[in-house]
């Protein structure tokens, strides 16, 4: 899927969790970012929201293994508002360490406590895609356009599978379709991706391949 941020696959093949788990080796730092069992017994709604955004930041940092001892050690707590957060922040730090059964499964998990949130889908049509199943992976992104009509991301996404296959004239449409949302933002404004892409730049690349094919 070039146009759109996709999951960063390590190099290295992927690792059970608890392998995973087992084979960390922390620095000082990492540690003091990593909250004691015994501690979370107990949490309140502002340590909690801590310990997430402190999950998030590893994520980020591709500090992945440490960040999946903290959601692992939150889900073990079953904080049932926060479920869906942690179910898909798992299903990510999989994603990255090579793990896509458990990360699908968390995608899964993560849909079946609030199946109208659309990151999800978007996660497991790149898992998807990945393991070569396209017709699944296209699946995934209409569903995202059903709850998100104006989600960019997924069109350009879902052309790119149309021209994978051959279909020429539904990655045209669907391209043809992001034409139109990005003619209707400020030009130098940033796009979904992450990419730091603006929306002109991005504009460049889908007319390109409209009139590439």
């Amino acid at each position: 899927m070039p146009l759109v941020n996709s999951i960063q696959q390590p190099n290295s093949l992927a690792l059970s969790q608890k392998s995973t788990l087992a084979s960390v080796s922390a620095s000082p730092e990492q540690q003091k970012l990593t909250p004691r069992t015994t501690e979370a017994s107990s949490l309140s709604e502002e340590e909690i929201q801590s310990l997430i955004a402190q999950a998030e930041l590893l994520f980020q940092q591709k500090n992945y293994a440490q960040a999946l001892i903290v959601v692992t050690q939150l889900q073990e707590k079953k904080l049932k508002l926060h479920l869906f957060e942690l179910f898909y922040l798992a299903a990510r730090i999989h994603a990255n360490l090579g793990n896509l059964k458990l990360a699908s499964t968390y995608g899964n998990r993560a849909i079946e406590i609030n199946s109208l949130m659309v990151q999800p889908y978007f996660l497991l049509a790149h898992i998807a895609e990945e393991e070569g199943n396209i017709e699944q992976a296209k699946n995934y992104l209409k569903k995202a356009i059903y709850l998100e009509p104006h989600t960019l991301s997924a069109y350009l996404e879902l052309g790119s599978l149309y021209a994978k296959q051959g279909d020429i004239n539904r990655a045209r449409k669907m391209w043809e379709i992001a034409v139109e949302l990005l003619e209707n933002q400020p030009p130098q404004a940033k796009i979904e991706s992450g990419k730091q892409t603006t929306v002109a730049e991005m504009l460049a690349m889908v007319r390109k391949n409209l009139k590439n094919t």
